[in-house]
């Protein structure tokens, strides 16, 4: 009986959040993969809906073999939300065809459109690098990726760290006083 209340507290104390890393790698989508299929791809993978918007699937020229999402035809914004949040991210980008000034721009967006994490640097043309955010101070529904919308870029391997409940505090101690009137129950043989 006192395991089980000791247990019960203990499981009571480390309720919270987890963490679950969830990785794009855009390599199972052909080259010119439709926004239906991206979106398809993506929600399957996350586990929860994904929405890309201006985002296409592209292979080769220079950042890689396999598919990666881009901007092209369309230098400008590439916008991801999630239907459910994420904690953390990690990417790696490039920017194609430009001349000078070429920046890789980043910004995680919570619910309310409000930037939570932002960065940008300058790879050169041609050029590409990875970005790893950290653990955000806050849930984020959306990220975008852009170029000033001059250039166009391209992402790839985008991991996401998805934010996943454990049960309340109440609804564990809810089970464990079932658990304790069973036991109870078992030792006056009512059951």
């Amino acid at each position: 009986m006192k395991k089980l209340m000791l247990i019960t507290i203990l499981v009571i104390c480390m309720a919270g959040t987890t963490f679950a890393a969830v990785t794009f790698t855009f390599a199972p989508l052909p080259d010119g993969a439709t926004p239906t299929a991206l979106n398809a791809y993506m929600t399957s993978v996350y586990g929860s809906s994904v929405t890309a918007q201006s985002a296409y699937v592209f292979s080769g020229d220079g950042f890689g073999a396999d598919s990666y999402l881009t901007t092209r035809p369309n230098p400008g914004y590439m916008d991801i939300w999630f239907v459910d949040p994420i904690s953390s991210v990690y990417f790696e980008g490039y920017v194609f065809e430009a001349t000078s000034g070429a920046d890789l721009r980043y910004t995680a967006l919570d619910q309310n459109n409000q930037t939570v994490d932002t960065a940008a640097w300058d790879p050169g043309s041609g050029a590409g690098g990875s970005y790893s955010s950290g653990l955000f101070s806050a849930p984020v529904y959306h990220l975008r990726f852009s170029n000033s919308g001059i250039h166009d870029i391209g992402i790839d391997n985008l991991r996401v760290e998805k934010s996943q409940a454990v049960p309340a505090p109440g609804a564990i101690a809810l089970g464990s006083f079932g658990m304790l009137l069973v036991n109870w129950l078992k030792k006056r043989k009512k059951i």
